[in-house]
């Protein structure tokens, strides 16, 4: 029986599919996987962007591959310790698929532009992509150290830790005197 272009792609744990699924390698079978566990986005809208079909799908779920990378990103996102990468990842899809609406809707004069922006921000708040550093050191950072001595004695070491520019060259310097 002549291989099929769609068999001849396939190795390892992906091989030996019906012709009738598209080129598969372990990286597009793990990909799927992850996806479908996380639930961001509609099944229907998944299968879509990977180019298969119902069919193909139940296909590929049948792969002892695909149900260990299923299984593996199923414990790791339902994890206790994950509820905050899964808020950051979720958050991040929904700017993704949510940023073209919000742009045409700033362009609009009849629009809340007030709202969208707020919706904008909470979302990028919550995706982790508010977190600027500058050099690595955030400006205006404080080193604390508090010290309780017990009852109302107390110590507070601070120390501002905020980068300076350097000197000029004619040996002034740009901190305050």
């Amino acid at each position: 029986m002549p291989e099929t272009d769609s068999q001849t792609a396939q190795t390892g744990p992906v091989a030996n599919l019906p012709a009738t699924l598209p080129s598969l390698n372990q990286t597009y079978v793990v990909k799927l996987a992850r996806e479908l566990v996380m639930q961001i986005k509609d099944e229907s809208e998944i299968l879509k962007s990977y180019r298969i079909t119902d069919e193909q799908l139940a296909a590929i779920r049948q792969l002892d591959f695909f149900q260990r990378a299923y299984e593996a990103y199923m414990i790791e996102w339902n994890s206790a310790t994950s509820a905050e990468r899964r808020l950051q990842l979720i958050s991040l899809a929904y700017i993704e698929d949510g940023l073209p609406d919000l742009a045409a809707r700033m362009v609009k004069s009849d629009e809340d532009l007030g709202k969208c922006v707020e919706v904008g921000k909470l979302l990028t708040k919550l995706g982790g992509l508010d977190k600027q550093e500058k050099g690595g050191v955030s400006q205006g950072e404080k080193f604390v150290i508090n010290i309780d001595l017990g009852g109302d004695d107390k110590i507070r070491l601070e120390k501002n830790i905020t980068p300076t520019p350097p000197a000029i060259e004619n040996g002034t310097s740009n901190e305050p005197a």
